[in-house]
């Protein structure tokens, strides 16, 4: 059975070297509890850590799944092709085209958060498309996972 993890976090993280070793424990763990697809934004610096630690445990872990969850189409066949190097599928989630176009990421996002199992977010900031994510999934009762700077925290 496919358990579904997503990503939420800041366009811009100062500190990602101390967020990077506490998200690869945090995905290693999910992997061992049965987490095999990861679904990923694409954009800013948390969402390219996320990426990032999924390629690096994907060698250990071959069969977990690399999904880029797009906001928007590829406008282009290179485009297309680029993104295909770094991941193992990408799809556009049902309805985001429905709504006017800058409001795609949000849409996007509220789709993935209504098909994830488990949130594993990096939100210190109450505004913006992340901290609206992790309010959703916690309005869901999703189990979310936020990193923060002294370890994560798990909220069922």
């Amino acid at each position: 059975m496919e358990k579904v993890c997503v990503f939420f976090g800041h366009r811009l993280i100062p500190n990602s070297q101390e967020i990077e070793p506490q998200l690869k424990r945090v995905v290693r763990e999910l992997i061992k509890d049965g987490f095999n697809t990861f679904w990923l934004g694409g954009y800013g610096d948390f969402d390219q850590l996320a990426q990032k630690v999924t390629w690096e445990l994907k060698k250990e872990f071959p069969y977990i799944q690399r999904v880029l969850a797009l906001a928007y189409l590829p406008t282009n066949k290179e485009d297309y092709q680029f993104k295909s190097l770094y991941y193992d599928m990408m799809f556009y989630p049902e309805g985001v085209e429905l709504g006017p176009k800058k409001f795609a990421i949000t849409k996007r996002n509220r789709y993935m958060v209504e098909n994830a199992d488990v949130v594993v977010a990096y939100v210190n900031a109450e505004t913006g498309g992340a901290a609206y994510a992790l309010k959703y999934a916690k309005k869901l009762n999703k189990k979310v996972i936020e990193l923060k700077p002294d370890g994560p925290r798990e909220r069922n």
